[in-house]
């Protein structure tokens, strides 16, 4: 299972040390998700069924790549957000352009493949951050049970967290430039995998 939640304590940190105003809970668009991907009524979880959905054809969503885009979008300020992976076997995670092409399965719709996209991936127990097809391997202290995103769209920095019970460290650091918004996105790989947003608690 993929899920994208708050985990407080780290944020409390993150709000105190880098003046982050408000944690963000992505909320998935459907018009994005690939035809494979079910959405749930209250568009907070997706699950990779293996089996078309009976969705109408749309501009914005993937016809061969198993991802799907938040309907959130961002340009300007600072943001938080997290990603809990315990259930999920191999996994994509991270964020693109608005003008990411969506149609086929060529690398330039593909997450972490073109120049207008950046991820962290889980494949086979082995992780990575991959950005316009250069992937660098992330020495990690185990695997995480949440990933955390860091994006300051006035700076161009987008950091990933690693995140446990009792710990987190930085896993990876990309700077960009941001020229138009930007939506967190994710890819699921395997089949029952599933993704849940939630909101942070008080």
């Amino acid at each position: 299972m993929l899920a994208i939640v708050i985990f407080k304590p780290l944020y409390e940190k993150l709000k105190n040390i880098l003046f982050i105003p408000n944690a963000v809970s992505p909320t998935l668009d459907p018009n994005s998700a690939n035809p494979q991907i079910v959405i749930s009524s209250d568009h907070w979880m997706a699950s990779l069924s293996g089996f078309d959905q009976l969705y109408p054809d749309h501009p914005h969503r993937f016809t061969s790549c198993k991802q799907v885009l938040a309907k959130e979008s961002f340009f300007s300020g600072r943001y938080y957000w997290e990603v809990d992976v315990i259930r999920a076997h191999n996994y994509e995670i991270g964020i693109t352009f608005e003008s990411m092409l969506r149609k086929g399965g060529g690398w330039e719709c593909s997450l972490g493949w073109n120049a207008n996209s950046w991820c962290v991936v889980k494949h086979d127990g082995k992780y990575t951050a991959r950005h316009d097809c250069f992937e660098t391997n992330l020495n990690m202290l185990g695997d995480p049970k949440h990933l955390g995103l860091c994006l300051d769209c006035d700076t161009g920095d987008l950091i990933f967290y690693a995140i446990n019970d009792s710990f987190s460290w930085p896993m990876h650091t990309f700077y960009l430039d941001v020229n138009e918004p930007l939506r967190p996105a994710l890819r699921l790989c395997n089949i029952g995998d599933s993704l849940r947003s939630s909101i942070l608690l008080p």
